[in-house]
This record gives C-alpha cells, sequence and structure tokens, in this order.
C-alpha cells in the first residue's frame, strides 16, 4: 500500500518489476482506497514487464496497493 498524508487526485499509476529472473507477475489489480474500508479497482492487467503504466479518470483517494493476483 502507498498511503498519502491527505486525500490526492489521482489519474495514472505505472508499475515496474525487476525483470533480471523473468517476468514473474502474471495478473495484477490497482486499487485506490476512497474510505471506510472501501477499495475501488483503478486498473488490472496480465503482466507488468519492466514498465506499465495505466490511465485513468481522476480520482480521490487516500491509499492505493497492488494486489498479484498470480504470479
Amino acid at each position: 500500500n502507498l498511503a498519502a498524508a491527505q486525500p490526492a487526485r489521482v489519474a495514472r499509476v505505472s508499475i515496474a518489476e525487476d525483470i533480471a529472473h523473468g517476468e514473474r507477475i502474471r495478473e495484477y489489480r490497482v486499487e485506490g482506497h476512497i474510505g471506510a474500508d472501501t477499495w475501488k479497482p483503478l486498473a488490472a492487467g496480465q503482466s507488468v514487464g519492466h514498465r506499465r503504466l495505466h490511465v485513468f479518470d481522476p480520482v480521490e483517494v487516500d491509499a492505493v496497493r497492488l494486489v498479484v493476483v498470480r504470479a
């Protein structure tokens, strides 16, 4: 999780993995915390590779987390 000191408006997220030993992330999702135990899906994908950039409609969140579903 990446928590902010106060809510922030986000519209993109960049994900990277060390591919020195190959690509390991096979399925993931990115979620934003929008209050009171509520996590909103922001992006999802099948692989990350060296770097993956997701752009989405702006949303105000107080934390962002990456959930690796399958590796």
